[in-house]
């Protein structure tokens, strides 16, 4: 078996399409680039996500060794630790072909929440914030003592809080790489993102699959379909830079998580926003600037 562990976001839908469409491994299948830059156009094999369908997965009567599974960490019950516990469960486990798609540092998985803000949370797959922060309410009371769940909150207090609890949340993608053992295959998401034919063949030949069709009009035209992500991204560190400098700047209203990154990072640089009430955020970066407080550090 393959098996190609992954966080929502981070190019697994991507990695088994290629797989199947562009070595030896198996009948092709019908696939494409969505509008959204995503591989969510067929039906993953054994998308591994939960409890109930790690369970589904284990309890298969003949598993084949030509099976791609896709799991996705964390799952809300436990982390990934614990979920390979339950992989190492299959008989094939030891000689099976193991790949990790791990987030480097902070700025990788800053990258990472928009691409699944983008591909998960909203459009085809549409799953809501809830794929990003689950049932954690981490210290919603601090904003309003009768708050029960993050969903009753402000978008100012969303934002705020969403500041504030990501940086932790996303360590566990930066520390994923330290909990498997050599004989995997470790990638990040930025190496699928902009050497995505090095590590698309990288990922081939470590399968010991054959790459039996020339893939770089695919490649290109799946970049081309991430710009549109990368571009967001680029823009928030200049929204960051001009709003600490006084410099003029304007740009179209962006999701959530973009303006959550916003507000951590001037946090990071020694600034607070006066968000209180901050329903909608701004979209010109001269009058960001009066809203901005230096804090001691």
């Amino acid at each position: 078996m393959i098996h190609i562990f992954f966080d929502c976001g981070s190019f697994g839908s991507t990695i088994e399409s290629v797989l199947r469409n562009y070595t030896d491994h198996s009948t092709p299948i019908d696939s494409k680039i969505l509008d959204d830059g995503s591989m969510h156009s067929f039906r993953k094999e054994q998308h591994v996500t939960d409890i109930e369908t790690l369970d589904n997965f284990l309890q298969l009567d003949t598993p084949s060794n030509k099976i791609i599974t896709t799991p996705t960490y964390p799952f809300k019950e436990f982390k990934l630790p614990t979920i390979l516990d339950y992989f190492s469960l299959i008989e094939s486990w030891k000689d099976d072909t193991k790949i990790l798609i791990f987030q480097p540092d902070l700025r990788a998985c800053e990258l990472n929440l928009l691409f699944k803000y983008h591909k998960v949370c909203v459009s085809y797959t549409n799953t809501g914030l809830g794929i990003i922060v689950g049932e954690n309410q981490h210290n919603i009371l601090n904003w309003n003592k009768d708050y029960t769940h993050w969903t009753q909150m402000r978008p100012w207090e969303l934002r705020e809080w969403l500041s504030i609890f990501y940086p932790g949340f996303v360590q566990e993608f930066i520390d994923s790489q330290n909990q498997v053992d050599d004989s995997w295959l470790k990638l990040t998401n930025i190496d699928v993102l902009y050497s995505t034919q090095d590590s698309l063949l990288k990922i081939i030949d470590h399968c010991g699959l054959t790459n039996t069709k020339d893939l770089t009009e695919f490649v290109a035209q799946w970049q081309q379909a991430q710009n549109y992500i990368v571009d967001e991204f680029n823009l928030l560190d200049r929204i960051v830079d001009c709003a600490i400098n006084n410099q003029p700047l304007v740009w179209k209203p962006v999701n959530i998580i973009a303006e959550a990154i916003v507000q951590q990072r001037l946090r990071t640089k020694g600034y607070e926003i006066r968000c209180d009430g901050l329903d909608i955020f701004p979209t010109d970066a001269i009058m960001f600037n009066t809203l901005l407080e230096k804090v001691n550090q």
